[in-house]
């Protein structure tokens, strides 16, 4: 007889016993049984059985020989043991009572229960009462895998809603910004920014990743007059894993490193081949940080600060064709970002309110480029310096989310931006914005969103 077949047996067999005796039990009119409830120590030092109904025969509850306990290994292969029953004893309560409900039952080799056995069925007083009662092994569930059903692993990479151009994979407005006397004027912002997991079991989240964009700031056309684009690497560097109270407290860092690439106008033909290098920490400022929240507040809040460099060097230039040579910038700034969930059900899904200010400080000369009217005409020329001066930059929006990925943006921006660090002054403008993120990348652990 094969083993798998002489389980089912025993089990049966206990099973069948059981109803037996309780058919007799209501036969004789001898009334309603107590039953047994079995649990196995947490460490295997002993078996509990409880009792409820009535309580067992005290003389007989404390005979080793009115036990009987059988272990139903989890091999399927493995036949079913009959465990030695030491001296039962009654449960002692805290206050050293005797709880005569319970009887504590130890067996020779109790500690292979818990490792080796699927099933435990203990019998009381057999030749009577005949009273049976089964344990089985609870089911160990991993700490990510819900109680229920199978674990579905969500792609960390995978496209969802962003909730400003920081936190974004791929990001585009289109502006327009009309003209009084002149013709409009078009501005264009795109990024594309992937970020792809290096280590799904690195909590500090290594991803590598690329960083392209594109501009045209008020232009009759729309076609894009600067670039940037570069391979870059992001990864937490203190705070890895840290839950969402603490890493919106400070303690998160994540450093940003856009490892090596061109930033090119074409207007005034400037090139940069430029890498940089960019800490950045993290804090809710609405609600607080020690607030628990969900994804449905009415107002939320980050603010992100950013310290870091840049170097590299400039090829070509509007005043020099050989180029400035050595770029050391050190850069410095915030971001802040805001979410407003309108109250009542209206078109407008979110509101979105992002800011960003940085500023550049060479260590070298560069180039700075004004605009100038020619008098006399309506010509517009450009003018070059070379200096050391800082170079500021502010942008700020509000959009107006229709969906989760896009909406209508409004947009003002003034100041520098390299590499021509050509002066925008005060640009407002209107337009169409569309912003979608990675569910799990640095960027949208940063701020996250429904």
């Amino acid at each position: 007889m094969r083993r798998t077949e002489c389980r089912l047996i025993v089990i049966a067999s206990l099973i069948l016993a059981e109803l037996v005796s309780a058919s007799v039990g209501l036969a004789q009119g001898s009334g309603p049984k107590p039953t047994m409830n079995v649990e196995v120590d947490s460490q295997g030092k002993f078996i509990a059985v409880t009792f409820a109904g009535g309580r067992p025969d005290a003389t007989k509850a404390l005979e080793s020989t009115e036990w009987r306990v059988v272990a139903i290994p989890h091999d399927q292969n493995a036949s079913p043991v009959l465990l030695a029953v030491a001296k039962p004893s009654f449960y002692t309560r805290p206050d050293n009572t005797i709880d005569q409900a319970q009887v504590r039952l130890k067996t020779a080799n109790a500690l292979s229960i818990l490792s080796e056995t699927d099933i435990v069925v203990v019998q009381f007083d057999p030749e009577g009462l005949g009273l049976t009662a089964l344990w089985k092994t609870p089911v160990k569930e991993t700490p990510n895998k819900p109680a229920t059903g199978a674990a579905v692993k969500q792609n960390p990479d995978r496209l969802v809603a962003a909730s400003s151009k920081q936190t974004s994979a791929i990001y585009f407005s289109g502006l327009y910004s009309p003209g009084i006397g002149s013709p409009p004027q078009y501005s264009i912002d795109a990024l594309v920014s992937p970020q792809f997991h290096l280590s799904a079991k690195n909590a500090c989240n290594p991803s590598l990743g690329l960083n392209a964009q594109a501009k045209t700031n008020q232009r009759p056309t729309v076609d894009p007059d600067s670039y940037a684009v570069s391979p870059s690497f992001s990864m937490f560097i203190s705070g890895c894993g840290a839950d969402e109270s603490a890493r919106f407290s400070g303690r998160s860092v994540l450093l940003n490193w856009n490892i090596f690439g061109p930033e090119f106008e074409a207007k005034g033909k400037d090139l940069n081949l430029v890498s940089a290098v960019m800490l950045s920490n993290f804090f809710r400022v609405w609600p607080i940080w020690s607030t628990p929240t969900t994804t449905k507040e009415f107002f939320t809040a980050y603010l992100s600060p950013t310290i870091g460099f840049e170097f590299g060097t400039n090829t070509e230039n509007g005043l020099e064709p050989d180029g400035s040579g050595t770029i050391f910038r050190g850069v410095a700034g915030v971001d802040l970002s805001a979410r407003i969930i309108p109250r009542k059900n209206i078109a407008v899904k979110k509101m979105l309110i992002s800011a960003s200010y940085r500023v550049r400080i060479p260590a070298f000369s560069e180039i700075s480029t004004n605009t100038e009217t020619v008098p006399g005409s309506t010509k517009v020329i450009d003018v070059y310096h070379i200096t050391t001066a800082a170079r500021n930059h502010v942008q700020s929006e509000l959009d107006f989310m229709f969906t989760n990925s896009w909406g209508i943006t409004l947009k003002d921006e003034y100041g520098r931006l390299p590499p021509a660090f050509r002066l925008v002054d005060n640009s407002a403008s209107v337009g169409l914005v569309v912003m979608v993120g990675q569910a799990g990348s640095n960027k949208e652990k940063a701020e996250p969103q429904p």
